[in-house]
Formats: structure tokens, C-alpha cells, sequence
């Protein structure tokens, strides 16, 4: 008599995990050349193009000029190149557009991978870099994808070599974060931000990992980068001071809670949902996001719950949002103090490329919620089995025989003694045999992201093998009861 056959189930191997994350990648940029197609060279273009054409490549009235309170020699000097290759040759442009969006979205799934491995959960945070509109404006703009993409380049490379220098300690991690600090912060000014958004990052995660002086391990383990950062500005802010003028107007402060709204409500939070819907445009100037109202509340709704559940599900969660929100702020208080003027107009702030680079920190919070302990609340067993305790599971698991009618159990061995995690206990077994006992199925894509997210549970074990399906039994071989 033969045992039957297990019904064919799809599963989430590192493997096709990572399939999936560069399929997704690949789903963006064409949707990107689709979007950069479409445009054309437009105001700042022209002027950067002009004293491109003009002036030598290496002459301080190209690589200095200040243009509107930016000091970025970096993009003047590439679109002179660009210029002398191909003089207002959009395609050119255009494609080297998407190119810097490749390297952007490539740069935050190493950073991803390094936090999540190669998980379900990693899909989360890239799925919501990748295809929200916050980045949209930007990027369809030369002039300002000459800001914003390294700028989004650095932020996430600067925090995967953080990590690694961290774990490693090899000194090429500091030569390579020095050197993307230096080229963001030749494109943008704004990236004076960096080396203090990858100390950030490193402290929350080490406290998702359970580290006991985070801070501390953070600024001793990491000092060479931090040095090396700080040589970088000591030596870049006495040029930009003398080199730019004050771009402060000294009118934000009347106008920064409109701004702020603004910036907030009609920008921001819309596009996290798939938003704004609508747009809006006065000639000459660019187009400028008008969501409905239903959306506006949506967003609102969607963002506070989000919230409650994942401070009330994961440990250290208030912390991270505290940080993503703060970075979200420092960008708009720089555009109130810098754009705000006497014929400034509110929206301004709903043409969302002054806070594009905000997409990327949110994916790297968003990476640093899944990647945190799940909290334990009144009612659930407060001490777990040594297999549940540890942060990072590898899963061991040997075949059954075809004979076989007690399906073999599936053993969790703890990789990182980083961290505990204080859940149930979890059994694994192979649906081969016995299916009154337990009810044995793999979940779907969705239901995956949503115990990833929520769940105060350890349903999800990462690294399992392709022959494993999760079960959830009710009732275990032991009598232990597992939570559905």
C-alpha cells in the first residue's frame, strides 16, 4: 500500500525569493523607461545643458556655479559630458535615467537582503520602494534625478556597508561607503545626511538584534567609516560656504504648517497608497499632486493602524518610526526654509521631489520592523523552547521514504545568538502522512506578508527547504496546542 502523494504547493525558497525580487526590479524599470520616454528636457535641463556646452568640463564656472542655492559639480559636470556626446539627445538621457534607477533599486536590495536575507518579508519593503509614485517626479526630471538618484544610491548603500563593516570589520566597507558618500554629496547637498542615516539605521538594527549597548557598538565597531565621513565634510562645508550663498530665505516659519500639510496629507502619505490619482499643473510650472479627499482620510487610516499594529506586534517598532518620521521632517523643514518666499505658493510642496529620498528610508524602516522580535503579550507562555529563541533559523530536514506513513519532523537549529525571539513552540511536519492530524497548507503570497508583518507568532521560519510545507496543526503529537 503506498502513502499519497503530497499535493504539489508553492514555496518561498531563498531562491525563488530572490527571483521574485529581481522580477519585481524588472517590472519597475520598464514601467521607468515607459515613464522616461514620455518627457522631455525641461527648465533646469536647459540651464545645466547650456553652461555644459559653454564652459570646459573642469572649469570652476561650471563645477562652482551655484544654481539656486545647489552646489552640485557632480551633475554639471555629467551633463556637460553628456552634452558633448549627444547635445539634447533625450534618449541618451533617458536611458541613463533608468540606469541610475537600477542601481538605486539594486543598492537597496543588497541593503534588504543583508537585514531580512532572502525571505518573504524582504518583498515587503521592496515592493514599496519599487513601484510607490513618491519617487515619480524626480526621477521623470533630469535635473532633479541628478539629486535625488544618488542620492537614493548612497542612503541605501551607505547602510548595507554599515552592516557589513559591522559584521566584518574588513576595510574595504569603509572605503566603499566613503566613496558613495563622496560622489551623492558632489550630486546634492542634501547628502551631508547620509553618514547620519546609516549611524541610525545600524543602532535600530543592532537593537532589533538584541544588542545591549547599540549606540556603543555602533560608533566603536563602525569608527573608521564615521572618521572617514567626517574628514569628507570638515573638508566639503567650508567649500559649499563659500561657494553658495545662503539659500535660507527666512520666510518658512509663517509658512511651514501649511507647508507642512501640504508636504504631509496632499503629498506624501497619498502616494503610499498607489496615489495621488490626480495631478494638476499651472504652466510653466511642473505638476503637482492633487488626491482626492477619500484618499487623503485612506491614507491616514492606513497609516495609523499600520502603526498601532506594528508597535503592538514588534518590539522596538515606536523607535523606527520615530526615525523615519524625523528624516521625513528634515526634508521639509529644508524645503520651508529654502523655497518659502513672498510668491511661494503651498503647492509646492505637492510636487513631492523634495522629499523623494524619504522612500528609501521608509523601505529601510519598513525592513527594520520585520527584522525586529515579535512582542510577547499577557496570556501567551513568556519562555519558548531553545528552538524559537534565536533570531536567524536554518531549517534541517531529511526526505521521507516513499514507505514511510509517520512523516519525518523537521528540526529548527538557531544560527544567531544575537537575539531571542519568546514565541510558541513550532513543529513542522511533512503532509505525507495522517491528515486528520493536522491541517497542512502552505500559505499564500498575501497571507505570508501579513503574519510577517503582524503575526506574534513564529509561523514564518526563513531558509526552509523546498520539500517543506508550514503545517499548523491544532493539536501536535505532544498535545501541544499552536495558535491558527
Amino acid at each position: 500500500m503506498t502513502s499519497p502523494q503530497p499535493e504539489p504547493t508553492l514555496t518561498f525558497t531563498p531562491k525563488r525569493v530572490a527571483q521574485l525580487a529581481f522580477v519585481l526590479i524588472g517590472c519597475q524599470l520598464v514601467i521607468r523607461a515607459w515613464v522616461a520616454a514620455s518627457n522631455y528636457f525641461y527648465w533646469d535641463d536647459l540651464i545645466l545643458m547650456g553652461r555644459g556646452g559653454r564652459f570646459p568640463l573642469f572649469s570652476s564656472e561650471l563645477l562652482l556655479y551655484d544654481h539656486d542655492g545647489h552646489f552640485m559639480p557632480a551633475a554639471f559636470f555629467f551633463t556637460g559630458l553628456i552634452t558633448r556626446i549627444a547635445p539634447y539627445n533625450w534618449a541618451l538621457s533617458a536611458t541613463l535615467l533608468v540606469i541610475g534607477q537600477a542601481a538605486a533599486s539594486l543598492a537597496l536590495l543588497r541593503t534588504l537582503r543583508l537585514v531580512l536575507g532572502w525571505r518573504p518579508a524582504l518583498l515587503i519593503p521592496l515592493i514599496l520602494y519599487l513601484f510607490v509614485p513618491l519617487t515619480l517626479p524626480s526621477f521623470s526630471w533630469w535635473a532633479a534625478a541628478l539629486n535625488a538618484l544618488p542620492l537614493q544610491i548612497a542612503l541605501a548603500w551607505a547602510c548595507g556597508d554599515a552592516i557589513k563593516l559591522y559584521r566584518t570589520g574588513h576595510v574595504r566597507y569603509v572605503f566603499s561607503g566613503t566613496a558613495v558618500f563622496v560622489v551623492s554629496l558632489l550630486f546634492f547637498e542634501k547628502a551631508v545626511l547620509v553618514p547620519f542615516v546609516a549611524l541610525a539605521f545600524l543602532v535600530l538594527y543592532l537593537r532589533t538584534q538584541g544588542e545591549g549597548t547599540p549606540i556603543r557598538s555602533a560608533v566603536t565597531k563602525c569608527r573608521r567609516l564615521w572618521t572617514a565621513c567626517a574628514a569628507v565634510l570638515a573638508i566639503w562645508i567650508p567649500v559649499y560656504l563659500t561657494t553658495v550663498e545662503s539659500p535660507i530665505t527666512g520666510n518658512g516659519r509663517s509658512m511651514s504648517t501649511e507647508l507642512l500639510h501640504h508636504g504631509t496629507s496632499l503629498g506624501m502619505l497619498p502616494t503610499l497608497l498607489g496615489g495621488p490619482w490626480r495631478w494638476e499643473r499651472w504652466i510653466p510650472s511642473p505638476a503637482w499632486a492633487d488626491p482626492p479627499t477619500v484618499l487623503v482620510a485612506a491614507a491616514w487610516v492606513a497609516l495609523l493602524t499600520t502603526v498601532v499594529m506594528t508597535v503592538r506586534a514588534r518590539r522596538g517598532a515606536a523607535w523606527i518610526w520615530v526615525a523615519a518620521a524625523l528624516y521625513f521632517l528634515a526634508s521639509v523643514v529644508a524645503m520651508t526654509a529654502t523655497r518659502s518666499d513672498a510668491d511661494t505658493t503651498y503647492e509646492l510642496a505637492q510636487t513631492l521631489r523634495y522629499f523623494t529620498d524619504s522612500a528609501t528610508v521608509f523601505a529601510l524602516a519598513a525592513a527594520l520592523i520585520l527584522a525586529a522580535p515579535r512582542v510577547v503579550r499577557p496570556g501567551y507562555p513568556s519562555q519558548s523552547p531553545p528552538a524559537c529563541r534565536r533570531s536567524s533559523w536554518s531549517v534541517h530536514s531529511s526526505r521521507p521514504s516513499r514507505s514511510s506513513t509517520s512523516g519525518a519532523r523537521t528540526r529548527l537549529a538557531t544560527t544567531s545568538p544575537t537575539r531571542e525571539y519568546r514565541c510558541h513552540r513550532i513543529r513542522m511536519l511533512h503532509c505525507s502522512s495522517n491528515p486528520s492530524r493536522s491541517k497542512c497548507s502552505f500559505p499564500s503570497p498575501f497571507r505570508t506578508i501579513w503574519q510577517a508583518m503582524f503575526s506574534r507568532h513564529c509561523l514564518i521560519a526563513p531558509n526552509s527547504l523546498p520539500a517543506l510545507r508550514f503545517c499548523a496543526p491544532s493539536t501536535t503529537a505532544d498535545g501541544l496546542s499552536m495558535p491558527k
